[in-house]
Formats: structure tokens, sequence, C-alpha cells
């Protein structure tokens, strides 16, 4: 049986998650305008992964409540960012 690692890679400098040198802070995401949460349709807060066993894997929109419920609370890359609004986006 074949056995795969999957690392996630900085899109930036190339370097894997846990070696990324580049100024890039993963742990935010600018946006123009926020999104709804996919959950509630409330605006969203963060882009994450769910790491709730039957979603597990699974990116999404989350309101605060939905990203404290359904994640670890992690950010950077792999793992989810906090939406920020673009400089000068209404």
């Amino acid at each position: 049986m074949t056995k795969y690692n999957l690392e996630i890679i900085c899109n930036g400098c190339g370097y894997g998650a846990g070696n990324c040198f580049c100024a890039i802070d993963w742990t935010k995401a600018e946006v123009t305008s926020f999104p709804s949460c996919n959950f509630c349709r409330q605006l969203a807060d963060f882009d994450a992964k769910i790491t709730l066993p039957a979603y597990k894997g699974i990116w999404s929109y989350m309101c605060r409540l939905h990203w404290e419920d359904m994640t670890n609370q992690q950010l950077g890359l792999g793992k989810g960012q906090k939406l920020v609004l673009v400089e000068g986006a209404k």
C-alpha cells in the first residue's frame, strides 16, 4: 500500500508550512467585502479548515461562533485565516 504525506507549501517562498521564511502573515487574508458564514449566513470572520470528524479537512467561511465550535482555533498556513478588509474597501 502506498502512503502519501500531504505538505502545505508557501506560495511566496516555496518552503513547507513549518519552514516558511517569507514576510507573508498567513494568519490574515485580505478581502474586499466580507462573505457570509457558510453555516448561518452572518458575516464571516474566518476562512478556516474544519476539524470536526464528520467534516474534517473541508474549508469554509465561518462567523466567530462557528469557528470556535468547528475548528481548533488555530490560524496560519494550512489552518485558517482571519478575514480583514483591504485598505480602502467599504
